[in-house]
């Protein structure tokens, strides 16, 4: 798939239908720039946006954030089948298909279509924009606090 990806560029164009943002337990993990935005678009510092929005995963090495899900396994930030923080969301949010574990086989490409119609819908998405996807969640993984940091943050 990522052949393809890189020849021809992949058909994709987003449904407004809100899979990516419901419908089962998952992870949205902040990125450092994540972080910052979200802090910023709120208003708040660190330690009261991770509490309000945020819950607190052990990894190997420290912690990570993860947004918080509502009953139902809703984003935290979905409100009437929209981002309430558009603008600001995660890097993981805004790179939505061009996941390389979306894009490791035509079998994931298309286990991931049967519950995204944007998938194979509208013009192809360029090389170059897929290209750009991966490379800005390669840019901005997921931030681990370490062990100081996380007597700081919940």
């Amino acid at each position: 798939m990522l052949e393809e990806a890189n020849s021809h560029g992949l058909r994709f164009e987003c449904q407004q239908c809100s899979f990516c943002c419901t419908g089962s337990p998952g992870f949205v993990w902040l990125s450092d720039a994540d972080i910052s935005n979200l802090c910023a678009f709120f208003a708040m510092d660190l330690e009261e946006f991770s509490l309000s929005y945020c819950r607190s995963l052990e990894v190997e090495g420290g912690t990570v954030l993860s947004l918080r899900e509502k009953p139902g396994y809703d984003c935290i930030f979905l409100e009437g089948g929209r981002c309430t923080v558009y603008a600001a969301r995660p890097v993981q949010c805004r790179t939505y298909p061009f996941w390389e574990e979306i894009l490791e086989s035509e079998t994931s490409w298309k286990s991931e279509a049967t519950n995204c119609p944007g998938i194979g819908a509208g013009a192809p998405v360029l090389p170059q924009k897929i290209a750009e996807a991966f490379l800005e969640m390669r840019a901005h993984p997921r931030r681990i606090f370490v062990k100081a940091e996380c007597e700081r943050a919940p």
